[in-house]
C-alpha cells in the first residue's frame, strides 16, 4: 500500500511541476496530439508472398518539448487495411520519436525520426457459424521517418514512413507503410 501511495504522490508532484509549462503555445513542456489520414502504401513481404494495399492511418503521441524547436514524444503510428486474404491487417510502429521544427510555432517545416518496435496483426471475421480470429505476429525492431509542415498553431500535415520486421507462424515479415496524416498537437 505504501508503494502505491508513493507512486501516486510522485505522479501528482510531476504533474504539478509541469503544469506551469503545459500548453504554453511555444512547443515547450507537455505535448499531446493525434492525427488521422490515408495510407497509400501498406506492405508486408515474406519469403513466399508480398502484399501491398491502400488503407488509412492514425497516430497518437504524448511527450515533452524541451525548447521551441524540439519535442520528444512517445508515438503510436498505425495503419489498417483489408486484403483478399484477411479482413483487417494492422501494421504499427510504437516507440520514442523526435520532432524537430525549423521555425516559429504556427508556420514551420518539421522532421521526425523514431526507433522502436513494429507490430503486425491480421483479423479474419467469422460468419454466423464461425468465430472471429486474430493472429498477432511477434513484434520486432522498427523505425519511423517523416516530415511535414505546421500550417497553423497546433495543426500540421505530415508524411510518415514506417518500416520494421515481425515474426509470424510462417517466418519473418518485412513491413513498410507510408501514411499522410492531418494532425493536431497541443503544446
Amino acid at each position: 500500500m505504501t508503494r502505491r501511495l508513493l507512486l501516486v504522490l510522485i505522479a501528482v508532484m510531476l504533474f504539478a511541476a509541469t503544469d506551469a509549462l503545459a500548453f504554453n503555445h511555444q512547443r515547450q513542456g507537455f505535448a499531446l496530439g493525434v492525427g488521422l489520414g490515408v495510407a497509400p502504401t501498406v506492405r508486408w513481404e515474406t519469403s513466399w508472398r508480398t502484399e501491398e494495399h491502400v488503407g488509412f492511418g492514425v497516430n497518437g503521441y504524448i511527450g515533452y518539448g524541451w525548447d521551441a524547436h524540439n519535442i520528444l514524444l512517445f508515438e503510436i503510428n498505425s495503419t489498417r487495411c483489408g486484403s483478399d486474404e484477411v479482413d483487417w491487417a494492422d501494421a504499427t510502429f510504437i516507440g520514442p520519436t523526435w520532432y524537430h521544427y525549423f521555425g516559429r510555432p504556427g508556420r514551420s517545416a518539421f522532421t521526425t525520426v523514431g526507433l522502436g518496435v513494429y507490430t503486425f496483426s491480421v483479423t479474419y471475421f467469422g460468419s454466423l457459424w464461425e468465430e472471429t480470429r486474430t493472429r498477432i505476429n511477434d513484434p520486432g525492431p522498427g523505425m519511423l521517418l517523416g516530415g511535414g509542415y505546421e500550417f497553423a498553431r497546433h495543426l500540421q500535415i505530415g508524411g510518415y514512413l514506417g518500416f520494421g520486421r515481425t515474426t509470424g507462424p510462417l517466418g519473418n515479415y518485412d513491413h513498410v507503410h507510408f501514411s499522410i496524416l492531418l494532425g493536431a498537437i497541443g503544446y
